[in-house]
């Protein structure tokens, strides 16, 4: 693939990908493209949101979809931060990395999970293990996932824990890459 910085051309390009598709889950040809063209001006452009408050009143073994009230960036305006806050909506049909973080407060008795939802349903299955750690100590699962999406396809993170006492989803006033967030962006 060649490149020229002066116009912002694709010289030359022939790419070719295989991903899942997230509403069938086959596996398939993502896009090829060969020939001379302009980059397209959204790829690029990202959603991070994150949770604030803390989410306290937990319930083991039930999932929860997180509401994320706050956003660091929002460059195609995918998020709003009262209605359905817990959804990031893409405009444009693409190909989409996907990052969902969950930070859960201390609690050292079962497991925690982090799922990645489209539409509702999951395209990751339970990405977590179990929660031995010490007083004090924060709980993070995290899961990365590249999908191709629809233009108002919708994207969710949902947390789960197995637990004997309590557990809190910790959020922050401000942004902080380790507490809970979902983070979208178009890449292709």
């Amino acid at each position: 693939m060649g490149f020229s910085p002066s116009n912002k051309h694709f010289t030359t390009a022939s790419i070719s990908s295989t991903i899942i598709d997230a509403t069938t889950g086959n596996f398939t040809e993502l896009l090829t493209v060969s020939g001379i063209g302009v980059p397209d001006p959204n790829i690029g452009n990202e959603a991070i949101v994150f949770l604030t408050p803390d989410l306290t009143a937990f319930t083991s073994g039930v999932d929860i979809i997180v509401p994320m009230a706050a956003e660091k960036q929002d460059d195609g305006n995918w998020h709003d931060n009262s209605t359905n806050n817990s959804r990031v909506t893409v405009d444009v049909a693409g190909v989409y990395s996907i990052k969902g973080v969950v930070s859960f407060s201390n609690n050292s008795t079962g497991h925690r999970f982090v799922e990645i939802y489209v539409n509702g349903a999951s395209v990751t299955r339970n990405i977590g293990g179990p929660s031995a750690v010490s007083t004090g100590t924060v709980i993070v699962q995290d899961c990365v996932f590249v999908v191709q999406l629809q233009a108002s396809d919708f994207i969710e993170l949902v947390a789960r824990a197995s637990f004997t006492g309590s557990v809190d989803l910790k959020g922050l006033a401000t942004y902080n890459s380790s507490r809970t967030q979902l983070q979208v962006q178009r890449i292709g």
